[in-house]
């Protein structure tokens, strides 16, 4: 959920008005990224009161149980980048070395027994840009405690290397802190589609896919949950399994068969 809010306090004044085509323009802008909304002071005249609502229009921002009111330029463009700036930046990590990135997979892979996403599923970003996008660091809010979010700039060529990246940006979801089990995204970045994409490594579906399945492959530290899932993303069913050893069994029975 985003927890970035943005309220504009108004009554029907002329200022209000004057006001409300910019204030679009901000929600429009901020889609997706920070919440934007309009209080009409007319019709919730407690709720303004509460607040300690003196003029009008006054804007207001809430963000961590706290709220502020913004004083600043009124300009569209000002507004839109006041929310912008609302957004935390803590819950990316920036990975510029392969021992941050080996720290980043670990910690991340760890965090199935830690209730996280089934597979520790983790997100990187592999951007040119300096810093981190309003757009990433909303999805790293949304999905905060489910999937972990790091991001690699430009000048870690030795990383992008690693993950056969040569466009930017890139991202890549990796699976149970196991850089060859990686998946590509492929789509546009949008906030839509980047959370449909998303959301099925939280549900692990793509992850089971994803997961390399061979004679190589140490079933015996997954969770039963996780063998359930790698059955029936191929399609199989086991009925008469029942322990933990029955997964395994069937799993590397379907191994010797492929």
């Amino acid at each position: 959920m985003i927890s970035c809010h943005l309220f504009l306090v108004l009554s029907c004044s002329g200022h209000c008005r004057q006001l409300a085509p910019k204030w679009r323009r901000v929600a429009e802008a901020l889609h997706g990224v920070v919440r934007v909304a309009a209080v009409n002071c007319d019709e919730q005249q407690a709720l303004c009161q509460s607040q300690h609502v003196q003029g009008y229009p006054t804007i207001k921002s809430f963000r961590d149980g706290k709220w502020s009111e913004y004083n600043g330029d009124r300009s569209a463009p000002a507004l839109r980048d006041y929310g912008l700036n609302l957004l935390p930046t803590s819950t990316v990590s920036v990975i510029t070395k392969e021992a941050h990135m080996g720290d980043f997979l670990k910690k991340s892979g760890g965090s199935v027994a830690k209730g996280g996403p089934k597979w520790g599923a983790s997100v990187l970003l592999f951007t040119a840009k300096p810093q981190t996008s309003a757009l990433y660091k909303s999805l790293a809010l949304r999905y905060k405690g489910k999937l972990a979010f790091g991001e690699v700039r430009g000048g870690a060529s030795d990383l992008a290397r690693r993950f056969n990246v040569t466009t930017f940006p890139s991202l890549l979801a990796v699976c149970g802190g196991d850089a060859s089990t990686t998946v590509a995204y492929s789509g546009e970045m949008k906030n839509s589609r980047l959370t449909r994409w998303l959301n099925e490594f939280y549900s692990g579906k793509k992850c089971a896919e994803a997961i390399v399945v061979d004679a190589t492959t140490d079933f015996g530290k997954l969770k039963v949950s996780q063998l359930k899932s790698i059955l029936q993303a191929r399609g199989v069913v086991c009925k008469d399994c029942v322990e933990k050893g029955d997964y395994v069994r069937t799993i590397q029975e379907l191994v010797g068969k492929a």
